[in-house]
């Protein structure tokens, strides 16, 4: 990818969340016995994201092109820069600073992303990965477990969804907007 190509209005996006797809129960009990679930106020709270299932968004956004826009709720308390330096720190393969966002912070989910599409009109083609399904349908949604993170299976999953036929801009939100 080109530093132009990282700079596309329009490149499909990876809607993530952090806790479920990358943190997982499986993950925390094989590094961390006894500790079952955590904050991003944690000290070295990277070191909670499993490295396998960090490895598998790259899958993706090698595959389709796509750059990763954070909605966990760790984005409450790291700038986009940690967010991106934790995620390169345990092997996300990001070229351009470019490669990772995040969505404002209303308390609604489904709101936060949707305002974030608002702002990059020119995307059409998203996933969302989050392991609480919340509005999204089936056909943007890829739900892993808590107790098993993000899958191979997830990972074929998302990128058949990103190369999708792609719709007009504007429709996707229309078609989320009672969501």
């Amino acid at each position: 990818m080109t530093a132009d190509d990282a700079r596309a209005p329009d490149r499909p996006v990876i809607f993530l969340d952090f806790d479920g797809p990358l943190t997982h129960a499986r993950y925390l009990a094989s590094q961390l016995p006894g500790v079952e679930h955590h904050s991003p106020q944690d000290e070295e709270w990277s070191d909670r994201l499993d490295p396998a299932a960090v490895a598998r968004v790259g899958r993706i956004m090698e595959a389709t092109g796509a750059r990763v826009v954070v909605i966990s709720a760790w984005r409450q308390t790291m700038s986009t820069g940690q967010l991106a330096r934790h995620l390169r720190r345990r092997g996300l393969p990001l070229r351009s600073a470019y490669d990772v966002d995040r969505t404002p912070v209303t308390g609604d989910r489904c709101e936060e992303i949707r305002a974030w599409l608002d702002a990059h009109a020119m995307v059409d083609r998203f996933v969302v990965i989050d392991d609480e399904p919340r509005a999204w349908g089936p056909d943007r949604l890829v739900c892993p477990t808590w107790a098993e993170g993000l899958t191979d299976a997830d990972v074929d999953r998302a990128v058949a969804i990103l190369a999708a036929p792609t719709v007009p801009p504007g429709v996707v939100l229309r078609a989320y907007a009672a969501g």
